[in-house]
């Protein structure tokens, strides 16, 4: 979590990033709403869900939509939560979330390394300078599981260190 120095209002407001672009995002999608759910729901929030939908056909558009629908649905985001903006996501995200006065923001930090440096130049860290709010950054399971590999092997190299 990267936190900046501003007071959450009394209702704080949390915005989940989400790609459903990809047949292989469904997953991680999943996880950034339910880490925002879990945020909005402890500190008795608001949620909201914000798509970019890019360039698609209009199949592609609607099977995209009623993946961000049944999202939504799965974990009780109303309607009017659920923002779906046109264009690029490094153009259209960043605005609108800078407009928006969100207290967090819960995003994917994928990365093929596991250092959180790893997210300059992403659309992370475009996001991260534009907005004034605290950002949670979630792992994809497959990251989850490449930093466990390296703990392990950490750990291994320091038993065999002794």
């Amino acid at each position: 979590m990267l936190v900046r120095s501003h007071r959450w209002r009394t209702v704080p407001r949390f915005a989940a990033l989400v790609d459903v672009s990809e047949e292989g995002t469904a997953d991680f999608a999943q996880t950034i709403v339910h880490t925002s759910e879990y945020f909005a729901l402890g500190c008795r929030g608001e949620l909201d869900v914000i798509y970019s939908a890019g360039s698609a056909d209009s199949r592609e558009q609607t099977e995209r939509l009623g993946s961000l629908e049944r999202l939504a649905r799965e974990y009780h985001v109303e309607p009017g939560h659920v923002h779906v903006l046109q264009g690029s996501p490094n153009e259209a995200l960043p605005e609108f979330v800078a407009q928006q006065n969100f207290d967090a923001i819960a995003l994917g930090a994928r990365t093929h390394r596991s250092a959180i440096a790893s997210v300059h130049g992403t659309l992370t860290s475009r996001i991260a300078d534009t907005v004034d709010c605290d950002l949670i950054l979630v792992p994809s399971n497959n990251q989850l599981r490449l930093a466990e590999e390296d703990s392990s092997i950490a750990h291994d190299c320091a038993i065999g260190a002794d």
